[in-house]
């Protein structure tokens, strides 16, 4: 959910480039009172709504797509796994819009009579890292939502769009003796140098780097057999803190 709201955050944003009134309203309704083809229960129902541009007509039904993005820069992934995670929690998505007027993005999950349930990992103590960590992926959503959870667990975090970009940055900090701990490469750059031959490139120079690969298409072979493929591990998008942050741990127990 997290993630969620910071999508659509981001977008929201991005499309009020001169400034804007951001409203997040959450309401407890049932099944009938919002309009979507659900199963009978409770829902919480949460809408982001925002002043910006809006979107064209003939853009709105392929706004969830992947790939499919009308901006200069980003590969649309960010409001796509917006749609993934709804699905993933039986909730659905709706988006309003008018152009000049904004867009208003709402979706409703079920909602709990129970209170959150007690993890291990929160009933002992929370992982924590410190160090730098640089983040390779060509969706700036992307890049900032794994940039703040990182940043939540403690790290410092430097990011780039390219696997060529990746390679120059590593290089300056180890040269500036400031290097990177671990790196996250993204396995998939459309039109640029992606996470496994960026690896390949980096083990040459670095052969002690610790690199995470990450994609959202889990079935690839490099995602299956990273360890083949020279990667210390491997994390799928939609991120979540609690992924990320159990691969970190286990390669922080096998460093040490």
């Amino acid at each position: 959910m997290s993630q969620v709201i910071n999508n659509l955050i981001i977008n929201a944003k991005q499309a009020m480039p001169e400034g804007g009134i951001l409203r997040i309203r959450m309401d407890n309704v049932d099944d009938h009172a919002i309009g979507y083809q659900l199963r009978p229960g409770r829902y919480l129902k949460v809408t982001v709504q925002d002043q910006g541009s809006g979107i064209p007509a003939e853009h709105l039904e392929r706004i969830f797509d992947p790939y499919f993005t009308t901006k200069s820069a980003g590969s649309g992934l960010g409001l796509a796994s917006v749609h993934a995670i709804i699905a993933k929690h039986d909730g659905a998505l709706k988006v309003e819009s008018s152009v000049g007027f904004g867009t208003s993005v709402s979706f409703a999950i079920p909602a709990s009579d129970c209170g959150p349930e007690k993890t291990e990992q929160s009933r002992g103590e929370a992982f924590r890292g410190s160090g730098r960590i640089l983040v390779m992926d060509d969706d700036p959503s992307i890049q900032e939502t794994l940039s703040e959870m990182l940043q939540l667990i403690g790290y410092d975090v430097v990011t780039c769009d390219d696997g060529r970009r990746a390679l120059q940055l590593y290089r300056e900090a180890a040269q500036g003796g400031e290097p990177f701990r671990l790196t996250i490469l993204d396995l998939t750059i459309p039109g640029g140098l992606g996470g496994e031959l960026a690896m390949q490139q980096l083990l040459q120079e670095y052969p002690e780097a610790q690199v995470i690969v990450a994609s959202g298409y889990s079935e690839s072979s490099v995602m299956a057999h990273y360890r083949e493929h020279g990667f210390s591990a491997a994390i799928a998008k939609p991120y979540t803190i609690s992924v990320v942050s159990e691969a970190l741990r286990s390669l922080t127990v096998e460093a040490g």
